[in-house]
């Protein structure tokens, strides 16, 4: 863009590097008339020195290096550099399609939404990300967030226009975290029969604002034109000439709300649908195949009536009103009339857990409803690639202390919903059904590949397990191979009988070595949910005709769990080791370990356990991994905290090795 009201000439100079890479220059000769904008290109063309060969592809971080490429760019008007800019670049490609899979017949062809990254089909399993709500840039803060990305195995944000900082996006292309962007719902954005002139320019203006600042991300994988609507033809005309001019070259639908009509009423659709649910669902739901909202691609389904653990709670809500749940509690849940009063939540936790004492017993049994519902749905859309392109959960977390939903909450402390999802969401995992499908008698047990490389000669292993720990069911699958990036059912369980009314149901699968890869305890009930009609089911309300029954967990007596644990501080970062062994003869169920900041102080915030709220058998022990900064002790020791379903609040020393 030359500024001045006169022509100028001068050389357009670039250079592309990476380490380890030769570095590629280019130039080009430039003229401008007064007050001109001009476009230059360099193709490959005339500058075959852009034909990279062998480059470092830039992978989602689960399937490789999130390798980045420097282009630094500079302006020279006789000898003296005019401006000159530097950024990171990825190479990749991504490509959008559609599946034959017609969920919605009314909606017509065209199938579901879906991805392909550097030609490998791209199953999306993401959250919706919301940034600060006064905008305020945190570094440190976005940080923890991106970590628990990863840590959880989430492979897509998506947040609506309310765009922050360039911190997130930065991070998310140095760490591999693929991005969706667009323009929100329920605002301005989307009231475009109000729309005037001014309103117009300023949507183009903003289309044009973003897409230029977004384009060179290389996380930035999907751009949505609008959520909840479909933007009328001139304004969807307008901002498809906005993208083709600024050679937008990732994916980008128009809607993502599930079916729009036009003026003529034509059917427009692109393959993506929001129909939530929005409310608490028992496992088997995810998995039941007659309800239409758990299937195809959706950018928001989630529990809105998210109950933080207890700690959390005592935090935004006065001592004094921390039980019975009240207008306390309401003032901070959603504003929807099916959630604003937990209503769904409350009614599932008593109906399947019993009726709660107290606060830190309804928060208890809330942290397992939480769990087994957020894993079930990320294990249904990693198990069924024919029909399950993308699911993103609503949400990924909360910007006030809230019951919104969300996987770890405003303190960053991860609950029930954290592993459950964490769980749900492994690479190599084995994965229990829950009798959900057909007449439901026959369980399908699946194994799910994430990665890129097959896998050959597995043992998969079932065992069904009552209350008191009697095996009462055993089948192995002793060798198993499974390709790259896929799923496939591996065995079939009948109904079992002669089980306790609340049972448990392990799988595991281990390499030829006898090496434990994937370990998935469900708890079961001889009970089934009940949904109901799939024509009844609400996004925003549970409809439940029956409940599972899990109230025989209340008479587990109590575990004995011995705690140890190592501490080892390397300047900024502290790892811990700690070890839970079961001396008892019955099960420890649901342990959540915590490290703390001082005896019994509060939990170090944020942290990463690679596995919590685990369940030890009889004389069985296991040894949880932590990491956290070493500043986020306060200048306090860290210590051991141990609950459990059926075990007391325990503390212990954290030992230096």
């Amino acid at each position: 863009n030359n500024g001045s009201p006169g022509p100028v000439s001068g050389t357009l100079r670039g250079e592309i590097s990476r380490p380890g890479k030769p570095t590629l220059a280019f130039q080009q000769d430039v003229t401008l008339a007064g007050s001109e904008t001009k476009e230059i290109t360099f193709a490959p063309g005339g500058y075959p020195q852009l034909s990279v060969a062998d480059p470092d592809l830039w992978w989602p971080y689960q399937w490789g290096p999130a390798s980045l490429y420097q282009l630094k760019l500079e302006f020279k008007l006789d000898g003296q550099v005019s401006d000159a800019q530097t950024i990171n670049f990825g190479i990749r490609k991504i490509t959008q399609h559609r599946d034959a899979d017609n969920q919605f017949p009314k909606i017509g062809t065209g199938g579901n939404f879906y991805l392909r990254v550097n030609g490998k089909d791209f199953q999306i399993r993401g959250a919706d990300y919301t940034p600060d709500l006064l905008f305020r840039n945190d570094p440190d803060h976005d940080r923890a967030i991106i970590s628990y990305v990863k840590d959880l195995g989430l492979n897509m944000l998506r947040w609506e226009a309310k765009l922050a900082d360039e911190t997130m996006l930065d991070l998310a292309d140095r760490e591999g975290v693929p991005v969706m962007q667009g323009w929100m719902c329920c605002a301005q954005w989307e009231a475009w029969d109000q729309w005037n002139a001014e309103d117009h320019g300023v949507a183009r203006a903003s289309q044009r604002a973003q897409v230029l600042n977004l384009r060179h991300h290389a996380s930035a994988f999907i751009w949505a034109d609008a959520s909840d609507g479909l933007p009328p033809e001139p304004v969807r005309n307008d901002y498809h000439q906005i993208l083709k001019e600024l050679h937008w070259q990732n994916a980008v639908v128009d809607t993502v709300a599930h079916f729009q009509k036009d003026k003529q009423g034509h059917t427009l659709w692109d393959g993506i649908h929001m129909a939530g649910p929005y409310s608490w669902r028992p496992p088997s739901y995810w998995f039941d195949e007659r309800y239409p909202a758990p299937r195809g691609s959706d950018v928001e389904q989630g529990d809105n009536e998210h109950v933080p653990p207890l700690e959390s709670l005592k935090k935004f809500i006065p001592e004094d009103k921390l039980w019975p749940i009240n207008e306390y509690w309401y003032y901070h849940a959603g504003g929807d009339p099916g959630n604003a009063m937990l209503g769904n939540t409350i009614r599932a936790v008593e109906k399947r857990y019993g009726a709660s004492a107290d606060v830190a017993d309804f928060a208890r049994k809330a942290q397992v409803a939480h769990y087994e519902n957020t894993r079930a749905q990320f294990e249904d859309f990693s198990t069924h690639w024919a029909n399950h392109k993308m699911t993103v959960y609503w949400m990924l977390n909360n910007q006030w202390p809230s019951f919104f939903g969300h996987l770890f909450d405003f303190y960053l402390k991860p609950g029930g919903a954290y592993y459950g999802a964490k769980q749900g969401l492994r690479p190599l995992n084995v994965v229990f059904d829950y009798y959900a499908t057909g007449d439901r008698q026959t369980a399908q047990i699946y194994v799910v590949n994430q990665t890129l490389e097959p896998r050959h000669h597995l043992k998969v292993l079932i065992k069904f397990y009552n209350l008191d720990a009697t095996e009462k069911f055993s089948r192995e699958l002793p060798d198993f191979s499974i390709g790259p990036n896929t799923s496939a059912p591996a065995l079939s369980i009948p109904r079992v009988p002669g089980l306790s009314s609340a049972y448990f149901v392990r799988c595991q699968l281990r390499d030829a070595a006898g090496k434990l890869l994937a370990d998935n305890l469900y708890w079961q009930s001889t009970t089934d949910d009940d949904l109901g009609d799939p024509g009844n089911d609400k996004a925003f309300n549970l409809t439940q005709k029956s409940w599972a029954d899990f109230t025989a967990l209340h008479t587990l007596p109590p575990a004995d769990v011995i705690m140890t644990g190592q501490v080892v501080t390397a300047g900024e970062e502290t790892t811990a080791a700690i070890t839970l062994r079961n001396s008892s003869d019955c099960v420890a169920f649901f342990l959540r370990a915590e490290v703390t900041k001082g005896n019994d102080g509060e939990e170090v915030l944020p942290v990463l356990y690679d596995d919590n709220y685990v369940t030890l058998f009889p004389k069985e022990s296991r040894t949880l991994e932590v990491r956290f900064k070493t500043s986020d002790l306060g200048g306090q020791p860290p210590a051991l905290r141990l609950e459990g379903y059926n075990l007391p609040k325990q503390i212990a020393a954290l030992n230096q090795p």
